[in-house]
């Protein structure tokens, strides 16, 4: 009876990652089409712009350093946890930003969290992949690649 137990909980398991990845998609896919608003909310140039969504470029890059280090440390459930969480709780404050700098705070915050959760699914994926003795991460991270238009060109 464990070994079925096991299978059930690694099939749920595995479809929590994919939902995970799936919502992780969308709350991106619905915020990037408000660029231009948000543009013309603040009064930024287009140059003020590019400095201000660099926010999420840095905070990717810090996250990405730290994010393997708390993971080894926290583990990828709870890092998981603490990441995706708050994501879209900053991503539903964006609107009512009112200042150039502050939405860069946000979009740092956005990136540090994405980095780790990005990670953390990654890993949960690998342990449902691994308790279900078949590949899933190519499924996953090719959802994960088509939120932002990104085609898979090899089988």
């Amino acid at each position: 009876m464990a070994g079925v137990d096991a299978i059930v909980s690694a099939r749920r398991l595995a479809i929590a990652v994919a939902v995970l990845f799936f919502v992780n998609g969308m709350v991106y896919g619905n915020w990037i089409p408000r660029i231009p608003e948000l543009k013309d909310s603040l009064g930024l140039s287009n140059t003020s712009l590019g400095f201000t969504l660099l926010g999420g470029a840095i905070g990717g890059i810090v996250g990405s350093l730290v994010a393997g280090r708390l993971m080894s440390r926290i583990g990828s459930c709870r890092l998981l946890l603490g990441t995706i969480v708050p994501l879209p709780l900053i991503m539903a404050m964006i609107p009512f930003v009112g200042e150039a700098w502050l939405l860069l705070v946000m979009l740092s915050l956005i990136g540090v969290g994405d980095a780790g959760a990005d990670l953390a699914m990654n890993a949960q994926g690998v342990i449902a992949q691994e308790a279900l003795g078949r590949f899933l991460e190519p499924r996953l991270c090719e959802w994960n690649h088509r939120r932002v238009g990104v085609r898979r060109t090899a089988p």
